[in-house]
């Protein structure tokens, strides 16, 4: 609703207002008949702006504001209402949803993260550290799990050693990239720190975009 007429605050605003709009015709509505009630009982205390012609023409305009006023004051708080319902049943829709993407968003960080631990026993498995084992570690372990668009290994310092892509499809070896640092990412540093996977927040890579 953010790119219609009115936004979604605004949409329930409206109709939060159209309760004391009902409220307020039927206020009137209820001074009305005690002016009339006024006006006929003691003619001379009302203004004279107030009285309504002949008892005819008064008459009529009573039947016509009893029928109208409280049907239109009936619509505005069903009306209400019914708003209110929307925003309570679209409030728990919306909650429900966070909840949701919040549990989906963490199974896929641990998938994420056990992927990495997987990775990293594919690589010690070996028990060559080398430049091409670990590209041939990183090209046979990323055939298999295709959820990292991009791997990369190093050694203890921080410089690349071996990376791998599947951004055009196939995984394959990225050359270029040998002796580039990541020593100042914080998925090298929590890693290098404590031991354990870490998945860090999003930013734009240096060599493999």
């Amino acid at each position: 609703m953010a790119d219609s007429l009115f936004s979604t605050h605004q949409f329930f605003g409206l109709h939060g207002a159209a309760r004391w709009a009902a409220f307020g015709l039927l206020a009137a509505l209820l001074l009305f008949v005690c002016l009339q009630f006024i006006s006929a009982r003691y003619p001379s205390r009302v203004l004279p702006w107030f009285r309504i012609g002949s008892l005819r023409t008064a008459v009529a305009t009573g039947v016509i504001l009893l029928g109208v006023v409280p049907t239109v004051a009936l619509g505005l708080l069903l009306s209400e209402r019914s708003a209110h319902s929307r925003q309570e049943r679209l409030e728990g829709r919306i909650e429900e949803m966070a909840e949701s993407i919040a549990y989906s968003v963490e199974r896929l960080i641990d998938k994420h993260k056990a992927g990495i631990t997987a990775a990293a026993s594919s690589v010690n498995a070996s028990a060559d550290f080398s430049g091409p084992s670990v590209e041939v570690a990183l090209l046979r372990y990323h055939d298999i799990y295709r959820d990292f668009l991009t791997m990369l290994g190093t050694d203890r310092n921080g410089d690349i050693i071996a990376s791998s892509s599947a951004m055009q499809g196939e995984p394959v070896a990225v050359e270029g990239l040998a002796g580039l640092s990541v020593a100042d990412r914080r998925y090298f540093i929590e890693p290098m720190q404590n031991g354990f996977p870490f998945v860090s927040q999003v930013f734009r890579g240096r060599g493999l975009g």
